[in-house]
């Protein structure tokens, strides 16, 4: 890991250079901007860690910091652009007429993206899927995934604009596919946001996996016991039948598990006739699940790669990154999540709560 880390910091120190350089002022200067494009590199994980459930201004400090990454990361993308068009003689001649009006030209533009990244990052949408099957169902899901919940990432107002939201939709079932709880339940257990959890629940069936998040913090019992606390039915290696739906719904532990059950051990007993929804948190049990008689998987994971270009890049590491695919008899459904983790930035993608109908097909 520390070794991770030093060559990350020689790349950041390289790439700060690299943003210093391109200003035309002196040496001094030059320097005195290199640490400042250093700082903002790094601020943000050390404000995280040193701010973390301790300030009141956690989340504003991080939400500054988010904005100075997002700012000096697409500064160093419009200048490496930049400096391959200079290679077009029309273009480089023009620049080096009024280098200062394009330098002022493309730091105002990294400044626009960060602040359209950071506020894209509060923003919640619902995405909708239409599913038919041949087996007798009729049922209404909303799936949320992510919601990495944590004084410096899922404030109170934004867990309440997530029930309202699955108020207006009315789904038979809400499930969450993981990463609830950021780490440890501390957070999660405060009055106010279990209260909450319990209120909702007392009216609506919510189940839910675990995540990598919910074993990263080391209590993983006590993040199950936290949810289960709140109302939540958690299925970590379980079946739930709701015949009343004709579905069978198979939590699978998280892949962070070694010794998580086989899928096939979980499906074994379930007759065919019967809906079969398998929710895992990593997409990565896709190929694995279109080897049984599984008719739909749900997972979350990926954030869609949260902030571009990771968004183009996801999409190689997983058959399903994000939205809906059919892959081969199987439905999969893979959600860019309703939270975010790391920075408070989101371009390219979006906070969801994703609503899916599936129906019998009609003939």
């Amino acid at each position: 890991m520390w070794l991770a880390v030093l060559i990350y910091e020689l790349f950041i120190v390289f790439l700060s250079a690299f943003l210093a350089w391109h200003y035309p002022i002196s040496n001094i200067g030059k320097l005195i901007l290199w640490g400042l494009f250093f700082i903002a590199f790094n601020g943000l994980a050390i404000l995280i860690y040193f701010t973390h459930e301790t300030c009141c201004m956690a989340k504003p400090i991080v939400l500054v910091a988010s904005f100075l990454l997002a700012f000096v990361s697409y500064l160093a993308i419009l200048f490496i652009i930049n400096d391959l068009l200079l290679i077009i003689p029309a273009y480089g001649s023009l620049f080096f007429k009024c280098r200062p009006c394009f330098l002022f030209i493309l730091t105002v533009m990294s400044g626009l993206i960060a602040f359209y990244a950071v506020w894209n990052s509060s923003l919640i949408t619902t995405t909708k899927y239409q599913l038919q099957s041949n087996k007798n169902v009729s049922v209404r899901l909303a799936f949320l995934s992510d919601l990495h919940v944590a004084p410096t990432h899922m404030s109170m107002a934004k867990i309440n604009s997530i029930f309202d939201i699955l108020k207006n939709e009315k789904p038979d079932y809400v499930i969450l596919g993981g990463d609830i709880i950021e780490m440890r339940p501390d957070y999660f257990m405060e009055r106010t946001i279990i209260e909450s959890f319990r209120r909702f629940n007392t009216h609506n069936t919510m189940l839910a996996v675990v995540g990598n998040h919910e074993y990263y913090g080391g209590q993983i019992l006590d993040n199950v016991s936290a949810m289960e606390q709140a109302g939540i039915i958690v299925l970590k290696d379980a079946v739930r039948m709701a015949p009343e739906h004709n579905i069978a719904f198979i939590g699978r532990d998280d892949r962070t598990n070694p010794h998580r059950l086989p899928l096939d051990r979980l499906t074994k007993n379930i007759p065919n006739d019967i809906y079969q929804i398998v929710i895992d948190h990593d997409p990565h049990s896709i190929p694995q699940t279109m080897e049984t008689t599984a008719d739909l998987q749900l997972s979350g994971h990926t954030h869609a790669g949260q902030i571009f270009p990771f968004n183009l890049l996801v999409r190689y590491l997983f058959v399903n990154a994000y939205g809906y695919k059919r892959l081969r008899n199987l439905d999969t459904i893979v959600s860019s999540g309703v939270g975010i983790w790391g920075p408070h930035l989101r371009i390219g993608t979006r906070n969801e709560v994703v609503i899916v109908d599936i129906n019998k097909n009609n003939p």
